[in-house]
């Protein structure tokens, strides 16, 4: 796909089905790794709860969906909930770009995600200087502080 120009738009109930089988592709190994297999109507019911909070939006790339974006955008700090790209994307700079975006953004706010700790995406938030604040049993919580304005 060469640069990957992409868009996002807020989530639609119209793209439940389209999403969750992105966030089961994205997620499902290390959602078993982590709490054991795979249970689909409790999975469904957490993504559809997730979805209705609203903070998620649809990434796109030429007009497709190619994954999800969940910020918690608050007053003092920007939570990165969750970055659900299709496997066939990871590893081709769209999570990089997202992420440094989401920085650019964030002003005088901290980033603050969470990532599982079997994911390798850890390596990437390390790569772009995101550091480990703490962690909890499934998540290494991360900051990255807003860069000095001079």
């Amino acid at each position: 796909m060469g640069a990957l120009n992409y868009s996002m738009r807020p989530s639609l109930a119209t793209d439940f089905p389209l999403l969750f089988s992105i966030h089961r592709a994205a997620l499902g190994d290390y959602v078993e790794a982590t709490w054991g297999p795979w249970d689909d109507e409790f999975q469904r019911d957490h993504f559809r709860a997730m979805l209705e909070r609203g903070l998620v939006r649809v990434v796109e790339v030429s007009g497709e969906v190619v994954g999800l974006l969940e910020l918690d955008d608050g007053l003092d700090r920007v939570g990165v909930v969750n970055i659900e790209l299709i496997p066939t994307l990871h590893g081709q700079g769209l999570g990089t770009r997202i992420l440094n975006e989401i920085v650019a953004t964030a002003g005088r706010r901290p980033v603050v995600p969470q990532v599982l700790k079997v994911n390798p995406a850890r390596r990437l938030y390390d790569r772009l200087g995101f550091v480990q604040t703490g962690e909890i049993a499934t998540h290494y919580l991360m900051r990255r502080d807003p860069t000095p304005q001079g």
